[in-house]
């Protein structure tokens, strides 16, 4: 699917980060998406120039927040799905911010499950 022109396929790469950590103590939260859309943006010349497509960096915090590039992507993901299956785009955004709190979630507890194993090894 084309998210932003036609016939243009788009990348992503997903980040999930805790803006809790002591790695980001004194950092704004706004500062800390900026961090990781700049490091993710890094991939950006790379798709536009050999895959000729379009990369969107997508950074997501265990707290349910988004950096405003995966906010943008979030609410053009809703417009076309909504379009394409005549729904109200209310109710798409509605679903798709709610999926995003459960990804967000299920990584958290992942991680919490991953690092309790390796501590009792």
């Amino acid at each position: 699917m084309s998210l932003w022109n036609s016939c243009e396929k788009t990348f992503f790469d997903r980040r999930i980060t805790h803006p809790a950590s002591q790695s980001y103590y004194g950092k704004s939260l706004a500062k800390v998406y900026q961090q990781h859309e700049k490091e993710k943006d890094k991939y950006n010349q790379r798709v536009i120039d050999i895959e000729k497509s379009s990369f969107n960096p997508l950074v997501f915090t265990t707290t349910e927040g988004m950096a405003p590039e995966c906010n943008r992507v979030n609410k053009r993901l809703a417009e076309k799905i909504a379009e394409k299956h005549r729904e109200l785009y209310a109710s798409v955004i509605t679903y798709i911010t709610k999926d995003k709190a459960q990804v967000c979630s299920f990584e958290e507890h992942s991680c919490c499950n991953t690092r309790i194993s390796r501590q009792t090894k």
